[in-house]
């Protein structure tokens, strides 16, 4: 089998859970996501009174791919840690997943971080220093692994990141392109569709074959005020959108046939919701790339996004393919 490329920030999550009025006193709206310097982080970081604080690994496309790997998909990362202490662990736990890391730890740099601050609601608000993933570029964009590749996956965070990384992403597309490997279009957030709305438009969506965005993401890019009236005008501008709805399930469509995949009720308590459309997304293009229809696959994606969120962090558990063989075997055709 063919394997899944992505193009990602990988990150380690430093996870703690904290009170609604943790964030208030600290002038953090709830579930948002920015940007720190080191400096600022830390400090934030010392706020919390963290001592040997959970650790997670992270990174939006890279949870996708860790998902597609526990499903049986062979897996490249193309993303970059520093030689420190997070990038060590990364790297190890990366290896112990069976992911592909090809480019080397960075002498001398900090590996990403993510301050992920849990409320009881299960809600993340996140804080983040990129690190040196913000100085991946076009010539760290290996074309063997995206030309032997059935998917590459990219992220909309490479747009805001830095210059170097947008023309990584614009290298990885055109490599794709030219090798026939479809690409997959993670929105990211809704502060990268304000930014970039565009140039995603104009440049990314046009040499894309599926875009994944949760319906705010996908509202603000295709300028609707539903769902469905965004999956409509998309649907027109790129072969296959999947537009994820918490609750309410997902919407999808193709040239074909639009459909609908109902949310999976938890079985355990809501815990921490953030990882539930990154395992969504890389279940999803699991499931493609394991011969599945659409809905069937959405269907897959939607019962592991069910578990993710009754656990801290963004990895499933050891029986998640189980659980996807159940969900997938009950309903295809």
């Amino acid at each position: 089998m063919k394997r899944i490329t992505a193009l990602t920030h990988p990150l380690i999550d430093i996870l703690h859970t904290c009170t609604p009025q943790f964030l208030h006193q600290h002038g953090l709206t709830p579930g948002s996501y920015g940007l720190l310097s080191k400096s600022e982080q830390d400090a934030l970081i010392h706020s919390c009174g963290l001592m040997n604080a959970p650790m997670s690994l992270g990174g939006s496309v890279a949870n996708s791919i860790l998902c597609a790997r526990q499903l049986g998909i062979p897996a490249t990362l193309l993303g970059l840690a520093g030689e420190d202490t997070f990038g060590h662990h990364l790297h190890h736990q990366m290896r112990l997943s069976d992911i592909h890391l090809p480019l080397p730890l960075v002498a001398d740099a900090r590996t990403g971080t993510c301050l992920s601050l849990i409320t009881p609601d299960g809600e993340r608000t996140m804080r983040t220093c990129l690190g040196v993933a913000t100085t991946l570029a076009a010539e760290h964009v290996l074309e063997s692994s995206v030309a032997s590749s059935a998917w590459l996956v990219i992220e909309g965070y490479f747009l805001t990141a830095s210059d170097q990384n947008s023309g990584a992403l614009r290298a990885a597309i055109q490599t794709a392109k030219q090798s026939g490997t479809k690409v997959a279009f993670t929105a990211s957030a809704e502060f990268v569709i304000h930014a970039k709305r565009d140039e995603i438009l104009k440049e990314i969506l046009p040499h894309s074959d599926l875009l994944l965005a949760n319906a705010g993401e996908a509202m603000l890019l295709a300028g609707a005020n539903s769902p469905s009236s965004a999956l409509e005008s998309l649907s027109t501008q790129i072969p296959m959108v999947v537009i994820t709805r918490g609750k309410d399930g997902a919407l999808g469509a193709t040239a074909n046939t639009t459909w609908h995949t109902p949310a999976h009720t938890p079985t355990s308590p809501v815990v921490d919701t953030t990882g539930a459309g990154d395992i969504f997304a890389g279940a999803f293009i699991a499931g493609l790339m394991h011969g599945l229809s659409p809905e069937i696959a959405g269907r897959g994606a939607a019962r592991l996004a069910s578990v993710v969120i009754t656990r801290f962090g963004s990895q499933l558990p050891a029986d998640a393919r189980a659980l996807w063989d159940q969900e997938v075997s009950a309903t295809a055709p």
